[in-house]
């Protein structure tokens, strides 16, 4: 494998020393300097040079999968400030539960963000990950999925079960897909492998893996679940307040 230092070398060599993006830096350009400085003991070839997709190309599109994880995290602390704002002002108490899941689930997802940030998931720039940053990637797609669901079920929360429930769900499901879509664009159609095997190799022509497929699946059960412990503590409550007045009378 190419060290990371003699790839260092022979970008400086294309720029004059100056330091820029390595994203914009042509495929191109990055093998005519190779050719004129070639590696020692080592055969350059295709495959071992450009394992990661950000060396070939560069596109602005790829800032869509940031953006679609800021609009998330806006959306959900506007929603808990706005919420609780309310809550104290209006002195209603009914949406408390689903406000404190939704703190809750926001504070993990950023924390998520804020590691990725310092570690990148401990990613190595290689398309099969490590175990642990397999287990991080997972964690953040499925947190971001139900962060996404539990804010829409605090806005339906005590609306029949349709509607509080299973499209909050489905909403977690379809926000974890388009994250996938995001990381699609960002890598130029691939996707980042949890590991080697059936169920981490993408399923014909479709780029998901049956692991990718699981995660997705995982995301809008814990909403459904989250949102349906929430509402049957709700509904409990109301019961045992009925039974009380119904005893008094």
């Amino acid at each position: 494998m190419i060290e990371q230092s003699r790839i260092s070398i022979v970008l400086e060599s294309i720029t004059d020393g100056e330091v820029i993006d390595i994203q914009k830096i042509s495929e191109e350009q990055l093998m005519e300097a190779l050719a004129e400085e070639p590696l020692a003991e080592e055969q350059i070839t295709e495959q071992k040079l450009f394992k990661n997709p950000y060396i070939t190309k560069y596109s602005p599109i790829f800032k869509m999968h940031f953006y679609i994880i800021s609009v998330i995290i806006d959306l959900v602390v506007l929603g808990v400030v706005y919420g609780f704002n309310k809550m104290s002002h209006e002195e209603l108490y009914q949406k408390k539960k689903p406000l404190i899941v939704q703190l809750i689930s926001v504070i993990v997802f950023v924390g998520l963000c804020i590691l990725a940030c310092f570690t990148a998931f401990y990613r190595t720039g290689e398309i099969i990950v490590s175990p642990i940053s397999a287990v991080l990637m997972a964690l953040f797609f499925v947190v971001y999925g139900v962060t996404a669901g539990v804010y829409s079920g605090t806005w339906l929360y005590g609306k029949r079960k349709l509607v509080s429930m299973i499209i909050p769900a489905f909403i977690a499901t379809a926000t974890t897909v388009i994250m996938y879509i995001g990381e699609m664009v960002m890598m130029d159609w691939n996707l980042y492998r949890f590991g080697e095997g059936v169920l981490f190799d993408p399923i014909g022509t479709f780029l998901l893996a049956p692991i990718d497929c699981m995660i997705v699946l995982v995301s809008g059960a814990i909403t459904y679940l989250i949102l349906s412990l929430i509402t049957t503590s709700k509904n409990s409550l109301a019961a045992r307040g009925g039974g009380l007045l119904a005893k008094r009378r």
